[in-house]
């Protein structure tokens, strides 16, 4: 469980194909919390869901925060 602070960012992940199809579109939300107890659970909406430190986050193997398709 954890306590909201306030929404830090929100990025938009954007992947097309080489045909210019839309692969995935992510939108990542980092928000400020306080971790009071237990572990992150995922909604309905998520596969997962995991604390991060911003040196952890730095770290991420992230898509660019959007990708235009291709011309």
């Amino acid at each position: 469980m954890a306590r909201f602070g306030k929404v830090l960012t929100a990025v938009d992940a954007i992947e097309y194909d080489a045909g210019g199809d839309l692969r995935f579109h992510f939108v990542i939300v980092a928000a400020r919390c306080d971790w009071q107890a237990g572990d992150p659970q995922p909604g309905d909406d998520a596969l997962e869901a995991r604390w991060f430190t911003p040196g952890q986050i730095r770290d991420l193997d992230l898509p660019p925060a959007s990708t235009s398709p291709p011309s």
